[in-house]
């Protein structure tokens, strides 16, 4: 009698090292721990990057952030586009006054001393002492020092909690060190940073650098509270508004450029207009140039904040007032010429 036993989808199986789960599964957004699974299944393997977002319908972008977060968690080693296993983990202090201390972290290596191992068993943990980092440049974090700042702060464990659930996803790498460094090194509070990330989402803008800017600019300033940060969000949305109705009236499907914001914000804020005094300068403009120019449409307006015209009447009255100015001053020119032509023929007809 023969004896089979059936494993199932345990026939074929493969190692992870251990820290993935105990040091970054809070850590790792999906897109990493894909692409980290996707390399140890496929080990031995000649492998590229189109290879690897093929298969994971990822981007570019996501699959070469993801090495660079191994990479930096000490779990691999990528050079001149080869990836294998890291042989060991180190990275220098920022600072080496400041007290270091040893944590406990898995890193994969192929061993080359252990032939034995079939090829199926792809790789094995080493347990190696690495030593802890406090941050330095933000952008130069790895993933153990994220994870250090991390289990240091209860701020940042907020923070990183807060914002996941309001992206409804895990952060990726990018999105940590950003984070951190909004709040360590430009100064930001939990609260504050958490209210940009609300207002980019309530204009579906929730990516990193828009928050960045926000954040670079409040620092510059001074707006560091939570009073000051919602009286900030409230002239953030009406800019929003008066610059999506500027975009609807125009017919501007495309991001306005900088010049075009400059001005349009100048007429909200510094010279007051509605978006229907801006409705009828841009009509006037295109009726007298043919098409709609930021700088025509400006000095229109400008014009008017001079002589305090700030309602549709009020610019109605003043066109016609200048229709009838125009005529008179054409109706005199005329009456001229014809008394200058009677006085000529007159003098022609006198008797010498």
């Amino acid at each position: 009698m023969n004896y089979n036993i059936n494993l199932g989808a345990w026939k074929s199986v493969f190692a992870v090292p251990s820290n993935v789960v105990d040091e970054y599964i809070l850590l790792a957004g999906s897109a990493s721990l894909k692409v980290l699974l996707y390399l140890l299944r496929h080990s031995g393997e000649d492998l590229s990057c189109d290879n690897i977002k093929s298969a994971l319908k990822l981007s570019s972008d996501d699959v070469g952030d993801s090495l660079l977060f191994w990479e930096q968690a000490g779990l691999i080693k990528v050079n001149a586009g080869n990836i294998a296993p890291a042989q060991e983990a180190s990275a220098k202090d920022a600072s080496p006054t400041k007290k270091k201390a040893e944590v406990t972290q898995a890193v994969i290596s192929n061993s080359a001393d252990n032939k034995d191992r079939s090829e199926e068993d792809g790789v094995h943990v080493v347990m190696s002492k690495v030593k802890e980092i406090k941050p330095g440049k933000s952008n130069r974090l790895s993933a153990g020092e994220i994870a250090s700042r991390i289990n240091e702060s209860a701020e940042i464990a907020y923070l990183f909690q807060s914002a996941e659930q309001r992206f409804k996803r895990p952060l990726n790498h990018t999105e940590q060190r950003s984070l951190i460094s909004m709040h360590d090194y430009i100064g930001l509070s939990v609260d504050v940073i958490l209210i940009i990330i609300e207002y980019c989402q309530s204009i579906d803008r929730c990516n990193v650098r828009y928050i960045e800017t926000i954040a670079a600019n409040w620092a510059d300033r001074g707006i560091t509270t939570h009073a000051q940060a919602e009286e900030a969000i409230v002239e953030l949305k009406q800019r929003f508004s008066y610059e999506k109705q500027i975009k609807h009236k125009f017919g501007i499907e495309r991001a306005l450029i900088p010049k075009e914001k400059e001005f349009a914000f100048r007429w909200m804020g510094e010279l007051g207009m509605s978006i229907d005094m801006v409705d009828i300068a841009f009509q006037r403009a295109v009726e007298n140039t043919g098409k709609c120019s930021f700088a025509y449409i400006n000095t229109i307006i400008e014009s008017w904040s001079k002589k305090g015209i700030t309602t549709p009447n009020q610019a109605m009255e003043e066109k016609e007032s200048f229709k009838k100015k125009t005529k008179k001053k054409e109706k005199k020119k005329a009456t001229s010429y014809n008394l200058d032509d009677f006085d000529r023929i007159a003098l022609q007809n006198t008797p010498k």
